[in-house]
């Protein structure tokens, strides 16, 4: 009979030890089978390309088990100026992960999907970086205890507003399409999450 007991015991505390070491990436709760998938998603990646300067296809890239950042966290998608607006919950869980400096995943690649599908791979940076990124980044920015995740095609748009239609970017025009992709905007219109002022 004791040996039953204990026994039971030994199975219950490997569970609830394997429970407290699953590792959660994301400040969104993991969907279960019967929720409805994120519409939108940014996942962390593993480094896949021997240069660290360079972006791969991002069907590429091994991603983490949990995305980062999903729909359920961003208040609104500020379309003219590229802007993810983050709600105050998560806002509040990032300040206190990462302080009011929001030196968010530094230099870490991120993978932005859609509907599950892959849309494009970039990393994540801060404005004052040295290095000059001819890729898509993303630019954490604490607003009053506000979140903001701001894309930009390459650090060369890391200051300053953020390029319109008439302004001068063909430079990163590739990189301009990438992120301005109908698909993602179609995604928050249907949220009602999308803001978009007439320029």
């Amino acid at each position: 009979m004791k040996r039953g007991i204990m026994n039971r015991s030994f199975w219950i505390l490997i569970f609830v030890t394997f429970l407290f070491h699953i590792p959660g990436n994301s400040f969104s709760e993991e969907p279960s089978k019967d929720a409805p998938a994120f519409r939108f998603a940014l996942y962390l990646a593993e480094e896949g390309h021997p240069d660290k300067f360079a972006i791969q296809d991002p069907d590429e890239y091994r991603l983490s088990s949990r995305p980062f950042i999903t729909d359920k966290d961003i208040k609104s998608y500020d379309w003219n100026n590229q802007e993810l607006v983050l709600t105050e919950e998560t806002s509040g869980k990032m300040l206190r992960k990462y302080g009011e400096r929001p030196i968010v995943e530094i230099m870490k690649v991120f993978v932005l999907t859609v509907d599950g599908k892959r849309i494009y791979a970039g990393r994540m940076t801060y404005p004052e970086t040295a290095m000059f990124l001819k890729y898509p980044v993303i630019l954490p920015k604490n607003n009053n205890g506000v979140f903001i995740l701001r894309i930009r095609p390459s650090t060369a748009y890391a200051f300053g507003g953020y390029p319109g239609p008439k302004d001068k970017r063909e430079r990163h025009e590739k990189a301009f399409a990438l992120i301005e992709d109908p698909r993602i905007k179609e995604v928050f219109r249907e949220l009602g999450k999308l803001k978009e002022d007439s320029k």
